[in-house]
């Protein structure tokens, strides 16, 4: 019989696994701006149709060299039909490419991307980026911040289409994206602004709703690893090394990941723990959240703090598992994990 400790141990070698930390040495894939492309059976979008979805994905480009409409993936069969993730053209006087999904041959954007207020979004730095349908309402965020919303006007526009998804390119208008793209997934519901922030800096485990999830830093070969376990990609036009392939490479989107108790200026402790977990920022905070959240990306508790250095948090009403707490002291942002016995 394994011990409690043996569990314990068994669970984290298994998160580890699961829960990958990404920094700029990790392998990726960097796309060329002119044909190269990832393509999958249609599955996601098909499977979601009409009802709320979540988009979301971390980008790294250059806007002064991208094509009018960088996409990150696309199953439109024409112009009129299908779905595009993407960043639109600068238009009507925007001060750069926003950040889009078009439905049923309609454009929904933030207008000079909302409260960046024409910041680029494409400006050689990694960014997440989301977009999330909940009934009519649309809600744009970019590195976990809401920039703003729209409302659908063109009826009940679905996402499906007879074409195979195509990340980055948008096969209607030969638009391709140039640069780095990972962590594209695909959700059937309205992720909240508390769950995209919980899990955009972290590899997540599948869950529920989850109907695509591609990496993208498998670092090898042609296939490219749905871990939804849905529909793997090809890298290219064939199943062997071709033109269109986005290419492996170093220089990658520097994914923050998990930082653990040992991380400078953060201390968490005891760990594991049964009741209570001090939490050692060094230095004060004037405006400090901390959310706990399950190795599902599920938010479980958010508590706010004001000038702290050290906080005590009582956790005794978890379960027995491995967690994440998520710290945003004064903007910036730090992930930890944890075992509660």
């Amino acid at each position: 019989m394994k011990t409690h400790l043996q569990r314990n141990l068994a669970l984290l070698l298994f998160v580890c696994l699961s829960l990958t930390v990404r920094s700029q040495n990790d392998s990726c894939l960097i796309f060329d701006g002119t044909d190269d492309y990832l393509v999958a059976e249609n599955f996601a979008l098909n499977d979601i149709e009409t009802n709320d979805f979540t988009f979301e994905a971390w980008v790294k480009g250059d806007e002064s060299v991208q094509v009018e409409h960088p996409p990150i993936f696309s199953n439109r069969p024409d112009e009129v039909s299908g779905t595009v993730f993407f960043f639109h053209g600068i238009w009507n006087g925007s001060m750069s490419k926003m950040l889009a999904v078009q439905l049923d041959g309609a454009n929904y954007f933030v207008f000079n991307n909302g409260t960046l207020l024409g910041a680029s979004m494409l400006d050689n730095v990694c960014h997440h980026v989301a977009i999330t349908r909940n009934i009519d309402l649309l809600s744009f965020y970019f590195d976990g911040d809401l920039i703003g919303t729209r409302t659908i006007t063109n009826g009940n526009p679905t996402v499906a289409s007879g074409n195979s998804l195509y990340i980055g390119l948008d096969p209607p208008i030969s638009a391709a994206f140039e640069g780095n793209l990972s962590q594209v997934r695909i959700w059937n519901y309205a992720r909240s602004l508390a769950e995209i922030q919980a899990a955009m800096n972290v590899s997540i485990v599948p869950s529920s709703g989850l109907r695509g999830y591609w990496e993208m830093n498998d670092g090898f070969g042609e296939i490219v690893v749905d871990k939804a376990g849905i529909a793997n990609a090809q890298r290219g036009s064939t199943t062997t090394t071709d033109i269109n392939d986005p290419s492996w490479s170093e220089n990658c989107c520097q994914f923050l990941g998990i930082q653990n108790e040992n991380t400078p200026k953060l201390r968490i402790f005891p760990n594991p723990t049964k009741k209570s977990l001090f939490i050692d920022l060094q230095v004060n905070y004037l405006d400090i959240i901390i959310a706990i959240v399950d190795v599902n990306g599920r938010i479980l508790d958010v508590r706010k703090f004001y000038n702290e250095a050290r906080i005590e948090m009582d956790i005794e009403s978890l379960s027995e598992g491995i967690y994440f707490v998520q710290i945003t002291a004064d903007g910036k942002k730090m992930v930890s994990k944890i075992i509660k016995e």
